[in-house]
């Protein structure tokens, strides 16, 4: 586990800059998705 917020962001910000731009892309798409899914 994380101890703060601030590190899981630190975390996500270096795993998302190291993948591809299109993956990126793609990952924000099925996390909308599931936002969308989840909200209804």
């Amino acid at each position: 586990m994380f101890k703060n917020e601030s590190s899981i962001s630190v975390f996500w910000k270096r795993s998302i800059e190291s993948l591809p731009l299109s993956t990126t892309l793609l990952l924000k798409c099925k996390l909308l998705n599931s936002i969308s899914v989840l909200s209804f």
